[in-house]
């Protein structure tokens, strides 16, 4: 079928039948094969979200296994926050979990396969560690003690890089024994460049290099460098919106810019290549990768288009029209929570489901 009626779709792909299906269900909401699951279809023809876990400042967030991990931190602002909860919220909506609560200084967070990590600041700052699935009463396990706190936290293959709160950039084996604080990789002159730090910089990794972005005098600057060793560089002509982390495709990177231009939106960079403009459209503020498709958040709403870019999809809208993470995706799901930071400090959010 060439064109079908408002309301209605060739969802079996089939011409004999004519375009069979309406798409104001929850299996195919807006568009065929847009299922919300069991959420509602709204009439605009997007997927309301699903709410699960509880509200609150969210420092970081991430999915891992069945559930999101998120940082709870006592208050909206950018200072180093002086205590934290990290929550364990399922994505099947059952009761959350306090997986260690501490009156200190709270850094970055990442997940492996099988335990998330997370920086704990002090006289003495700390690595911890603790099963994803673990019952609340169990106590985390001290890793390592790094030369710093480690506020930006990625694991590559089978070593973990850090971004300390000295600006510099550390890496230390998954395997390293607990004495180990982990070796400079980059200086605080070679992280910043040209550019500013600040201690919300993400930090990313692809197989082969590392990506961060800097504050620049009118946009972001994103920098990277191999993880084989060698000097860091400027991405030439990329302006990522400062503290928004990018998202990894393989060796490719795509980024939001955000600095008032006709030209804002997800952009795209592959190595030995140039920044390329994908989808145009202001006040972006999350964008993520998954099975070839690329999604992106404009606050609540959630959209998706193909790699090769385009005008997108919505698929979902979030309850308020607060800002959002995009934190992972399921099978049949994608995963978000409040913004950890936008220029904004945190916002005060619960979790959400949307569809893929």
């Amino acid at each position: 079928m060439t064109s079908c009626l408002t309301g209605f779709g060739d969802c079996n792909d089939s011409g004999t039948d004519g375009c069979e299906s309406p798409i104001n269900t929850a299996a195919n909401c807006g568009s065929c094969g847009n299922d919300c699951g069991t959420a509602t279809c709204a009439a605009g023809g997007y997927c309301n979200a699903i709410t699960i876990g509880s509200d609150m400042y969210a420092g970081r967030a991430l999915l891992a296994g069945t559930a999101v991990y998120r940082l709870s931190v006592p208050a909206p602002n950018y200072a180093l926050q002086s205590s934290y909860s990290l929550i364990r919220t399922p994505v099947d909506g059952s009761a959350e979990v306090i997986m260690d609560a501490q009156n200190k200084p709270i850094g970055g967070m990442v997940a492996s396969a099988t335990d998330v990590y997370w920086g704990v600041g002090g006289v003495t700052p700390g690595v911890f560690k603790k099963g994803l699935n673990a019952p609340a009463a169990d106590a985390p396990t001290p890793v390592f003690t790094p030369p710093t706190l480690p506020m930006q936290m990625v694991i590559q293959d089978t070593v973990m890089y850090f971004m300390g709160l000295n600006g510099k950039i550390y890496k230390r084996a998954m395997a390293a024994a607990a004495t180990e604080p982990g070796a400079e990789f980059l200086t605080a002159a070679e992280v910043a460049g040209t550019g500013t730090f600040n201690m919300h910089q993400p930090l990313l990794a692809t197989p082969t290099r590392l990506y961060w972005i800097v504050g620049g005098t009118t946009a972001g600057i994103l920098r990277t460098a191999p993880l084989a060793g060698g000097p860091a560089t400027d991405v030439a002509d990329a302006a990522p919106r400062t503290w928004m982390p990018p998202a990894v495709s393989g060796e490719d990177i795509y980024y939001v810019q955000s600095k008032g231009s006709a030209f804002d939106g997800v952009y795209h960079y592959k190595p030995g290549g140039t920044a390329q403009g994908l989808v145009f459209k202001a006040g972006l503020t999350a964008v993520a990768v998954d099975s070839g498709i690329l999604y992106f958040m404009e606050a609540d709403k959630l959209y998706k288009a193909p790699l090769t870019g385009g005008m997108g999809t919505l698929i979902g809208l979030t309850p308020s029209s607060s800002s959002r993470d995009i934190v992972g995706f399921g099978a049949n799901s994608t995963y978000v929570s409040g913004i950890w930071t936008r220029g904004n400090g945190f916002s005060y959010s619960k979790a959400f489901v949307l569809p893929k």
